[in-house]
C-alpha cells in the first residue's frame, strides 16, 4: 500500500515538471500558427448564456466573417464589419456596427493579434486542463480599458492550437460560452453566407447591445 501511494504522489510531479516549460507566449503563437492555416470551417456548437443552451451550425470565413445558424431558426452573423441578430419568431433583427461600437463578436478568439489589442494574455495557475478527455490548455484575458466589450475571457485550447470553447462576461455580467466541434475545414463559402438582407416587415434596431464610447 505505501509503495502505491508514493507512486500516485510522483506521477504528477514528473508531469508538471514538463509543463513548467510552456508560457502564454508559446501557446498563443501556436493559436496564430494554427489559425494561420484556416481559411474557412464549419463546426456545430452549443452556445450558454444566461444559464439557457442554445445548438446549431456555425460557419466561419478568415479573418472575420462568421453565421451561427441555431436550431431554431434564429442567426447570428457578420461580415465584420455589422453583426446581425436575427429572432426570427419575433421578426426582429438587431443591427450592430462592430466599428462603431466596437463590440467584441463570439468568434473574437480566432483573430488572436487583435484580440491582444485590447486584452492582457495571462496563463491561470490551474492552466492545464482536461477537456473532452484530452489534455488541453486554458488562457485567460483581462481587459486593458473599461470600455472594453468583456470583463474577462477565456479560451482553451488543444495542443496544437485549436480553439475548442470561449467563455466571456461582459460589461452588464451576462457570462456566455461557445463550445465547437468541428466538421470541415478550408472548403468554399460564398459571401452571401455572411450578409442579411431584411424585408419589409422586420423590425430592426440599431446599436442596442453596447454603449459607443461616446455615450459610456
Amino acid at each position: 500500500m505505501k509503495r502505491f501511494l508514493i507512486g500516485m504522489f510522483f506521477v504528477p510531479v514528473l508531469v508538471f515538471a514538463q509543463q513548467d516549460k510552456i508560457t502564454v507566449n508559446t501557446l498563443l503563437q501556436k493559436i496564430q500558427n494554427y489559425t494561420s492555416t484556416i481559411k474557412s470551417f464549419t463546426a456545430t456548437f452549443v452556445y450558454v448564456v444566461n444559464k439557457k443552451t442554445y445548438n446549431g451550425v456555425m460557419y466561419y470565413k478568415a479573418p472575420q466573417k462568421f453565421a451561427m445558424e441555431y436550431s431554431s431558426g434564429n442567426r447570428i452573423l457578420s461580415d465584420g464589419k455589422v453583426l446581425w441578430i436575427v429572432i426570427k419568431d419575433q421578426n426582429i433583427a438587431i443591427r450592430e456596427n462592430l466599428e462603431k461600437t466596437k463590440t467584441a463578436t463570439p468568434l473574437t478568439g480566432w483573430n488572436i493579434q487583435r484580440l491582444q489589442k485590447e486584452y492582457i494574455p495571462f496563463l491561470p495557475k490551474d492552466y492545464v486542463v482536461m477537456f473532452r478527455g484530452k489534455q488541453s490548455y486554458r488562457i485567460e484575458f483581462k481587459p486593458k480599458s473599461t470600455l472594453s466589450a468583456f470583463r474577462y475571457i477565456e479560451l482553451v485550447i488543444t495542443p496544437e492550437g485549436q480553439i475548442q470553447r470561449m467563455v466571456a462576461k461582459n460589461q452588464l455580467g451576462r457570462e456566455v460560452q461557445l463550445e465547437l466541434s468541428y466538421t470541415g475545414f478550408n472548403m468554399s463559402l460564398g459571401e452571401d453566407r455572411f450578409l442579411y438582407e431584411p424585408d419589409e416587415n422586420t423590425y430592426i434596431f440599431d446599436d442596442i447591445l453596447i454603449s459607443t464610447p461616446a455615450e459610456s
